[in-house]
């Protein structure tokens, strides 16, 4: 026996019905993948940490970690392109 050809009217309800599911579980998906992204860094953060502390804990406070890093230059530093002078974040194409 072949299967009945849906009305229109059930056609449009099992639509409605569908996207009413997908708009009701779309902002709880959208924030638990945004929790999703932001805890696994965390976790490995805390695991370098770790890490880092077990491995300084023999050793003199002067040595244990590395020194910090350099401030960044005062003044812009600037690139040559030919017989042009150039800010590096030009050519770089880094928006401020």
């Amino acid at each position: 026996m072949p299967a009945r050809q849906l009305s229109p009217v059930e056609v449009a309800l099992g639509v409605s019905l569908a996207g009413c599911v997908v708009l009701s579980a779309a902002p709880a998906f959208v924030t638990n993948l945004r929790a999703s992204r932001l805890s696994e860094p965390m976790d490995r953060l805390g695991e370098l940490a770790s890490r880092a502390t077990a491995r300084a804990a023999g050793e003199p406070v002067v040595t244990a970690y590395p020194g910090a890093a350099p401030l960044t230059p005062a003044a812009v530093p600037r690139v040559s392109v030919g017989d042009k002078v150039y800010a590096t974040e030009t050519v770089l194409a880094i928006s401020p």
